[in-house]
């Protein structure tokens, strides 16, 4: 459920507190601020890419799809998403999910 009590200014705050995180290695702590930030803000791609590339490191490529498939569909401008979606979809051995991610990366930077 989306938490409506969080700024703008509050949402850039938690960001910076969720990049410094990830820059000390503290990774579980920044997910769960990126988390925090999903839930006040369902298509915060910055949130969802992380959450998607935490997922990856975490070998769990089924949890990564999740976040990582909201993110492209949130966005999709940036080819990473895509192919971070295709190493997901790989991991789980699904063929055309995979295919299908390599041609948004495609359109995303052609």
């Amino acid at each position: 459920m989306a938490n409506p009590t969080l700024s703008a200014q509050d949402l850039r705050a938690l960001e910076g507190q969720a990049a410094q995180a990830e820059m000390s290695g503290r990774l579980d702590e920044a997910a769960r601020i990126w988390e925090r930030i999903v839930s006040a803000a369902p298509s915060h791609a910055p949130a969802l890419f992380s959450l998607g590339q935490y997922s990856l490191r975490k070998n769990d490529p089924g949890r990564a799809r999740h976040w990582l498939e909201q993110v492209v569909r949130a966005d999709g401008r940036d080819p990473q998403q895509w192919l971070s979606l295709a190493v997901a979809c790989q991991g789980l051995k699904d063929e055309a999910g995979e295919e299908a991610a390599l041609q948004g990366a495609l359109k995303a930077d052609p």
